[in-house]
């Protein structure tokens, strides 16, 4: 409680301050004025963008990499609902996130004022939680429960509303009305019955395997991954969500599983006895048919106790946090050494990641190949670097060959699939991480459903390298048995589209030309835009649209059920019979 008066714009800055929220992303509206009066006021660094769907997505680029909180405002009615998109792509990736909404004033709502919209219902679905002050004095708790319910547990979206007369309210009292949290962070330690029981499952398999998801990507859950991996031998592969995790280049990864996978991953997934999934919510596509998973014993860690034993069976379940699930069965693995059987399925699977590492370039007569772009991105970009794609073909070649050496460096909408999140997060990303290079990898039709941030790109100067591959509009669709040239793809000239923004900009229509304006654009302090002439390749080997992930091929796998050529299975063997240890 204080005496002096504040307004309710005022105390959402004191707020932002206290948690060290030191960007705000948004798109301007009449009900949210007197907050970006108040902003502007105090010199806080606000990032307009031009549509909502843009505003949250650069909210969560630079969340996920700042590895904080991500904060947007939009007005009320079309302005906060322009937001849902980008809602729902943070919801699903689990990243934390708060959006302040307008709202009309008070006495109108419920009269279907003008830009009156029931967000509060709409948003039900698709948050964490949601919250509606109804006067200034809620707002320091209401504020304190939306940062904590953001980014503890199963991180998240919050949608905070705020009626605009709330907003010019002044107070001198901060309303208490208990804990707004209880009931929504209730993650309790692992049971010690329940880490036995893991402990018991672990020491009996011959082929335990290490998935990790997006639940491991913050805190100390990476550290933890690492070193549950080192004490048990166990190797490791992860969700697209959680790529860079464990370094993919580390002796005990075997790369990204699921539809889009490395086939050393998937190799693991479907040959293991035993899975420990961690912060993973076994999406379809990881999966594929579910069918599978019957197979094999399953411990399931997770800190949404909602998500054990939704898709997948479990034998285990240990609602926790991430890393101190992982603890757990760190401490009550005691003197424990793993089998040699375990020690000889480490090593058969450190040998197929090495052989996924060796994949030969791939080569096209026309164009630039997808692969021979991501080559160039493993060259050149260093640990700390930052990827952000859109969505499409494109996403699945950066997903399957680049190598991420840390968390978050990877920045994709993974769950909702959402075209058009990769310039804004791009953005996001670069506010958040000033230090590290940030590259864009966006498809034609993805770029084209955010293309107007380019003018917010220039504004910032922030030297984002974009680099568009062009293959002639909407090929995942077309590769999904759609229509080949559906309507409404018809691409522009990305090189004019640039250079009206006033991004300096250049195309490339083959690797070699791409090498050089890639190495230009890199060494250039300020925004670039590349135009590559994409060979419509589809992404292969795959898991075919609805099927399981037992059929998997295509490319470097001679056929589904058989993901090694006779002479890679030799290695593989060798490589077991050979005991290999991999003691760091």
């Amino acid at each position: 409680m204080t005496s002096e008066l504040r307004t309710g714009a005022a105390i959402i800055c004191d707020a932002l301050v206290a948690h060290e929220v030191d960007v705000v992303f948004g798109v301007v509206g009449p009900a949210v004025i007197p907050l970006y009066s108040e902003l502007s006021l105090r010199n806080h660094r606000l990032v307009s963008l031009r549509n909502g769907q843009a505003a949250a997505h650069a909210a969560a680029g630079y969340a996920r990499a700042g590895e904080r909180v991500g904060v947007c405002i939009a007005g009320s009615g079309p302005g906060v609902g322009s937001l849902l998109a980008g809602m729902i792509d943070a919801q699903l990736d689990g990243t934390p996130m708060i959006v302040i909404g307008g709202q009309v004033d008070r006495p109108l709502i419920g009269t279907d004022a003008c830009q009156e919209t029931d967000m509060m219902g709409i948003s039900a679905s698709v948050t964490r939680h949601n919250f509606q002050a109804r006067s200034a004095a809620e707002l320091e708790e209401i504020l304190e429960a939306a940062f904590t319910v953001a980014s503890d547990g199963r991180r998240g979206v919050v949608y905070v509303e705020v009626p605009r007369d709330v907003f010019t309210e002044e107070t001198a009292t901060s309303t208490r009305h208990g804990n707004l949290t209880r009931g929504l962070l209730e993650i309790p330690a692992p049971r010690p019955e329940d880490v036995g029981a893991a402990i018991e499952l672990i020491q009996r398999a011959d082929r335990p395997l290490l998935l990790v998801g997006g639940g491991c990507c913050a805190g100390d859950a990476p550290a933890a991954v690492l070193a549950l991996a080192d004490r048990l031998h166990l190797p490791v592969a992860s969700t697209m969500r959680a790529k860079g995790v464990l370094p993919e280049t580390h002796p005990r990864a075997v790369g990204m599983a699921g539809r889009c996978g490395r086939k050393a991953a998937n190799m693991a997934l479907l040959e293991s006895d035993l899975l420990i999934a961690v912060g993973c919510r076994f999406s379809d596509q990881l999966t594929g048919t579910i069918g599978a998973f019957a197979k094999r014993r399953v411990i399931h860690i997770d800190a949404d106790a909602f998500e054990l034993g939704k898709n997948v069976d479990t034998d285990v379940s240990l609602h926790t946090d991430a890393a101190l699930g992982m603890r757990a069965l760190i401490n009550g693995a005691g003197d424990w050494r793993p089998t040699q059987e375990q020690r000889s399925w480490a090593s058969r699977c450190a040998a197929a990641a090495g052989i996924c590492l060796r994949c030969v370039p791939h080569i096209t007569e026309e164009g630039v190949h997808p692969k021979a772009v991501m080559d160039s991105l493993n060259l050149a970009k260093r640990a700390r670097d930052i990827v952000v794609t859109g969505v499409g073909e494109h996403q699945a070649y950066a997903a399957h060959f680049l190598l991420q050496g840390a968390p978050n460096t990877l920045i994709m909408s993974c769950g909702a699939g959402t075209a058009g999140f990769g310039l804004p997060a791009a953005i996001g990303a670069a506010i958040a991480r000033p230090s590290s290079r940030v590259v864009l990898v966006d498809g034609d039709g993805s770029f084209q459903m955010s293309a107007p941030e380019l003018a917010t790109l220039a504004e910032l100067a922030l030297p984002i390298v974009i680099v568009v591959l062009n293959n002639g509009g909407l090929a995942w669709i077309r590769h999904e048995g759609g229509d080949p040239a559906p309507a409404g793809t018809r691409t522009p000239n990305f090189v004019s589209v640039a250079a009206a923004y006033g991004v300096p900009s250049q195309s490339a229509d083959n690797i070699r030309e791409f090498d050089r304006a890639f190495a230009d654009a890199m060494d250039a302090n300020e925004p670039r835009l590349i135009e590559a002439r994409a060979a419509d390749i589809p992404l292969a080997p795959i898991v075919p649209t609805g099927g399981a992930l037992s059929e998997y091929a295509g490319n470097c796998v001679p056929a589904a059920g058989q993901l090694f050529t006779p002479a890679e299975a030799m290695i593989l063997k060798e490589a077991a019979h050979g005991r290999q240890e991999l003691d760091p």
